[in-house]
């Protein structure tokens, strides 16, 4: 695949940023640059190549900046939506304690002839595990399995083990039971839920990649629970003044600053309080149009920053209409290559599955 020259720098420009220039040359650099090519070629059909391969390569420094974990202490299996996975990754990031991160698809290790016949190979992804499809797990040296479980799952406990893992100077104070929180979660709680059920499955990330794990996904919220997703979706335009309400009850709500200088809810600094509210947030960030509060937003963003998680925020603005013009007409061609682009890196590079699956969602 021919790329244009300024393409090659700003995919040089994410190794450095990623990995420090002492280490560009290291052995993840040519593995890196492989996985940032593949997600630039990705956009290398819509107009004006050069500047599409710049911005696709810019974007994928924080991708290029995960995958550079590798060779961490921990690994976290997860999916990439799930605010209890979230809380683990907040966690993580906020105490500096390095992990692998593995995303696992939302449909992998449902039983078909129990789910309506949706969901697939019943005995892999989580259940490989722990016996169950539940998310997330921590793999790792010291970590406390218990029996017949290749890790630990439940967040709460993973959030209480790795904050005894932290870098020295980081901490997490335990949760405050403040009610005018549990209050605003609680009102909060069923807007999110009707913006966002509908919308998160629709983000690029591997959770969703493929077609049965979106299918699983509406089987299970739509039997299990009820869920009504027109009604929800036609309901849009009286839910999202309704957010960012709430939004702008919380900015009152986040009264300290954290050890990085960053808004949070205690006067005391970072808490479980902040790890329990923040994948709510994130949610949210799948939903266009909603209107967040500077405080909030930084908030919010910082977090994301210091962590493997990214906002959905760039997917939830684009028009779903122009990205089937830009990509339809090149789309299996764009992914047969990308896939044989990733195969050679990991023959010729060893780039590990987990790799490879990154590389692949981002498409």
């Amino acid at each position: 695949i021919e790329t244009p020259p300024i393409a090659m720098r700003a995919i040089d420009e994410c190794v450095v940023l990623a990995l420090g220039e002492e280490r560009k040359e290291s052995h993840i650099a040519l593995p890196l640059r492989s996985c940032v090519f593949i997600r630039a070629h990705a956009f290398s059909r819509v107009p004006s190549p050069q500047l599409a391969f710049l911005s696709a390569a810019s974007n994928a420094v924080g991708f290029a900046s995960a995958a550079a974990t590798v060779g961490g202490k921990f690994t976290l299996h997860v999916y990439d939506h799930c605010p209890f996975c979230n809380r683990a990754e907040f966690v993580m990031g906020k105490l500096r304690v390095p992990y692998d991160r593995v995303l696992h698809h939302y449909g992998e290790g449902a039983d078909p002839a129990e789910c309506g016949g949706t969901g697939y190979n019943p005995k892999g992804g989580p259940v490989e595990l722990t016996g169950y499809k539940m998310l997330p797990v921590l793999v790792g040296e010291g970590v406390p399995a218990p029996k017949g479980m290749k890790g630990m799952p439940e967040s709460l406990e993973i959030c209480s083990f790795v904050a005894t893992k932290a870098s020295p100077g980081r901490s997490v104070a335990p949760a405050s039971g403040r009610p005018d929180l549990d209050e605003w979660r609680a009102e909060f709680k069923e807007t999110n839920t009707l913006l966002t059920r509908p919308r998160i499955s629709k983000m690029p990330v591997l959770d969703w990649s493929d077609p049965r794990d979106s299918a699983y996904s509406s089987w299970k919220y739509t039997t299990k629970f009820g869920f009504d997703y027109a009604a929800a979706e036609a309901a849009t335009a009286e839910l999202v003044p309704k957010a960012s309400a709430m939004l702008a009850k919380l900015e009152p709500l986040l009264r300290g600053t954290d050890m990085d200088g960053a808004p949070c809810l205690n006067p005391w600094g970072y808490s479980m309080d902040d790890v329990l509210l923040l994948p709510d947030l994130r949610m949210l960030s799948c939903v266009k149009g909603v209107q967040w509060p500077p405080k909030v937003k930084e908030y919010f963003d910082k977090a994301c920053a210091e962590s493997q998680l990214e906002s959905y925020e760039k997917d939830a603005s684009r028009d779903s209409r122009v990205m089937t013009d830009v990509c339809t007409a090149s789309v299996d061609d764009i992914l047969t290559k990308a896939r044989q682009s990733a195969d050679e890196c990991i023959c010729d590079f060893h780039l590990t599955s987990d790799m490879r699956r990154r590389a692949l969602s981002v498409l």
